[in-house]
């Protein structure tokens, strides 16, 4: 009876003080918050590398990183309340990525599926840090729910905004992304064509492999990612987000 059932346990926080953590092949499921990362920024090497990760069916954050430095390849955050928030700055580097939520009867559709912002607030104050994200090859989509843009950025002055989107697919109705560089081959409000989504069955097959005609297939650049989230060979035009078809 608590198979699909969100916000069972509160997840994985990582302390400012936590550094060099890698998960490999982990899925993350009904946890409160899926993973916390806070601080180390600073750092060289990525304070959390995730390869080849399912987080899913979480009630607040997939990811939720605080000023941090995280690295992701390969990783489906699915049906989240917030699949990836990024706050206060940070680095971040997420290639072939699909960050999907469709509103349904554990979980409401009612934020985007990626927000990233060089600040936070707190007490009605604003604090600024230096945020320098990338995002290649990635999906970010969602129905249902009351969110018109699935794709967020927040860029307040008193601090670097450095925000690249190299092949996406994402959904928004509103053009609120002047800060951000787009480069590549880009589709805006294209339906990535999942293989099968059943809200009423919870039942969410996020892979491209039925729909031929979806614009992630052979779209991608290629990058240093030679498998997908199956371990399926990526192909010299690469597709866009965790599978390939």
């Amino acid at each position: 009876d608590y198979r699909d059932l969100p916000a069972g346990w509160p997840g994985i926080y990582f302390s400012p003080l936590s550094k060099n953590n890698v998960l490999d092949h982990a899925i993350i499921k009904n946890a409160y918050q899926g993973i916390i990362s806070e601080e180390g920024a600073a750092n060289v090497n990525a304070k959390i590398t995730l390869s080849h990760c399912i987080f899913d069916n979480i009630y607040d954050a997939g990811i939720f990183g605080i000023h941090t430095s995280i690295t992701a390849s390969n990783c489906l955050v699915s049906n989240c309340g917030r699949n990836v928030l990024l706050v206060y700055g940070g680095r971040y580097d997420f290639t072939h990525c699909t960050v999907a939520t469709y509103s349904n009867f554990y979980i409401d559709h009612n934020f985007p599926v990626l927000y990233a912002a060089n600040f936070i607030e707190q007490n009605n104050q604003f604090f600024t840090n230096d945020l320098a994200a990338s995002f290649t090859n990635c999906i970010f989509w969602g129905e249902g729910g009351s969110i018109d843009n699935e794709l967020v950025l927040g860029n307040k002055p008193g601090a670097n905004f450095d925000v690249s989107l190299n092949t996406i697919i994402f959904k928004n109705k509103d053009a609120m992304l002047a800060d951000a560089v787009f480069t590549g081959n880009n589709f805006e409000n294209a339906d990535p064509m999942f293989d099968s989504i059943n809200v009423s069955k919870n039942f969410y097959d996020f892979h491209i492999t039925k729909a031929l005609s979806s614009p992630a297939i052979d779209t991608g650049v290629p990058t240093a990612i030679t498998d997908d989230l199956d371990g399926k060979p990526r192909t010299l035009m690469p597709d866009i987000g965790c599978y390939e078809k």
